[in-house]
C-alpha cells in the first residue's frame, strides 16, 4: 500500500513540475462541477485522502476484539 501511495504522490510531482504558473488556475469541466481548476482538483483530492488517512488511523489505534 505504501508503495502504491509513493507511486501515486510521485506520479503528482511530475504532473506540476510539467505545469506553468498559470496552468492551476486554468478552467477546465469536471465532474463534481461544472467548472474547476488544478488548484481546486487538487484541494478536493488532499481533502479526501486526509478522510482516508484518519479513517486508517482509526482502525489503528483500535484495539483488537477480544484484546
Amino acid at each position: 500500500m505504501t508503495r502504491l501511495f509513493q507511486a501515486a504522490r510521485k506520479a503528482l510531482l511530475e504532473v506540476l513540475e510539467g505545469m506553468s504558473q498559470a496552468d492551476p488556475a486554468r478552467s477546465f469541466p469536471s465532474h463534481w462541477a461544472p467548472e474547476s481548476t488544478p488548484c481546486g482538483w487538487a484541494c478536493v483530492c488532499l481533502a479526501h485522502d486526509r478522510e482516508h488517512a484518519q479513517g486508517l488511523r482509526g482502525m489503528h489505534s483500535e484495539k483488537p476484539r477480544g484484546a
